[in-house]
């Protein structure tokens, strides 16, 4: 609880869940296009996955900010960061004592880092501005699967 100073009402403190379905997160990779007869290099493949925030509040809040980063799940290379999504959350309200779900999706290239037997690993980080200058920041960590 945050108490307000001088011994006046308290009130609750922020408390936002954030989860991830489905978990793990299927992904597609898409090779990279190279003219016939070339092979293939083992960089510059497009992995495309949607997956949906499903965030509860105590209080109303809006999404300010997020961020993803997808790494390789063994070595911890970054394979991908990324703060604009194909579908996202930014702004989106979310209702005090409501379940809210976003739909949101990465479509884009990956790192060399990145091999088709790779284990990868998620963490979205959603900033959530509360009002009043309050802010809360949560993440939610999430295994990718082909």
């Amino acid at each position: 609880m945050i108490g307000a100073c001088g011994g006046g009402p308290a009130v609750p403190s922020p408390v936002i869940t954030l989860t991830v379905s489905p978990n793990p997160i299927p992904y597609v990779s898409l090779p990279p296009r190279v003219p016939p007869g070339q092979t293939t290099p083992d960089c510059c493949f497009t992995l495309d996955a949607t997956w949906t925030a499903i965030i509860s509040s105590n209080r109303r809040a809006t999404i300010s900010s997020q961020h993803v980063r997808l790494a390789d799940a063994q070595s911890g290379l970054t394979l991908g960061d990324a703060d604009t999504l194909a579908m996202g959350g930014v702004g989106r309200s979310v209702a005090a004592g409501q379940r809210t779900s976003v739909e949101m999706k990465w479509l884009g290239e990956v790192g060399s880092g990145f091999r088709r037997s790779s284990r990868l690993r998620m963490e979205l980080t959603l900033t959530f501005d509360l009002g009043e200058g309050v802010r809360d920041q949560e993440v939610a960590e999430v295994d990718w699967t082909e």
